[in-house]
């Protein structure tokens, strides 16, 4: 059985989210949000798992804030794609949210296409460019079930207007997704969880 735990948190309310394979025992964090941390540790205390992969959609601070305090405490490898590792290795300082984050070197790179196994579950990576260079989801077949990071939200799509965004790439990426099958389920990076089929816009995509 496989549960999904919702954490909302950050100055952003970024959704932080903890997938647990309860036959293992092991779990995943997908983006380790501002003050996520706290909240994951008690889960891992009261449910007595064990966490083995910080997942980064990307490399903006409010998906990845908490990621070295997690890391330190969890021993779990923290992984990004490549084309977002640089984002990661500059470091943060934010006094308007009360934020500094040190620069973090992942344990490894992911790159489109790689699958990481949680229990006898296979995450496949898919390479999701518009956002960032490197943003990416986190899809399951069997589980009917993808984490967009902030490719995808119920009823919009993330912004191109930052570093590394791409309009063009975000359309191609948008298309890309908008050909799983209707009943996947969505959990995006902000907002609430959606499926592929009730975003009926990205039809008009093609």
């Amino acid at each position: 059985m496989l549960i999904i735990e919702t954490f909302i948190t950050g100055p952003l309310d970024t959704n932080t989210y903890l997938v647990i394979d309860e036959v293992s025992r092991r779990a995943f964090v997908i983006d380790a949000g501002k003050d996520s941390c706290k909240e994951i540790l008690e889960a891992v205390e009261e449910r007595e798992f064990k966490i083995i992969y910080i997942i980064n959609t990307h490399g903006h601070w409010d998906h990845t804030a908490d990621d070295k305090i997690l890391r330190d405490s969890t021993k779990a490898e923290l992984v990004i794609h490549e084309l977002d590792a640089d984002l990661l290795a500059k470091g943060i300082s934010l006094p308007h949210f009360n934020l500094t984050t040190q620069a973090i070197k992942p344990d490894f790179l992911l790159r489109d296409g790689d699958l990481l196994k949680l229990g006898d579950n296979g995450w496949k990576i898919i390479h999701t460019p518009g956002h960032t260079r490197g943003s990416i989801c986190v899809y399951s077949k069997d589980k009917r079930t993808i984490f967009s990071g902030d490719l995808l939200f119920a009823g919009s799509y993330g912004r191109t207007d930052l570093e590394g965004g791409d309009e063009l790439k975000m359309m191609d990426s948008l298309k890309r997704i908008a050909s799983l099958p209707k009943n996947t389920q969505v959990f995006p990076g902000h907002g609430e969880r959606t499926s592929i089929g009730k975003e009926k816009w990205l039809n008009d995509l093609f």
